[in-house]
């Protein structure tokens, strides 16, 4: 199960879900993932939501 290999909060967001004794990754870096990661999430939902006004605008 992957609470044995990950830890107990494993399904929580950014660091706190990261269990650094068994991840060994660092929290500052499991921070920067996880900011990475919603900003490149909302760069798509922008550009998705950019196409439908435009295909909107043409029809």
């Amino acid at each position: 199960e992957k609470k044995h290999f990950l830890g107990e909060n494993y399904l929580q967001d950014g660091p706190e879900g990261n269990d650094i004794r068994k991840t060994n990754v660092a929290q500052i870096r499991m921070a920067y993932r996880h900011e990475t990661l919603c900003n490149e999430l909302s760069f798509l939902v922008d550009a998705v939501k950019s196409v439908a006004v435009a295909e909107e605008a043409l029809a």
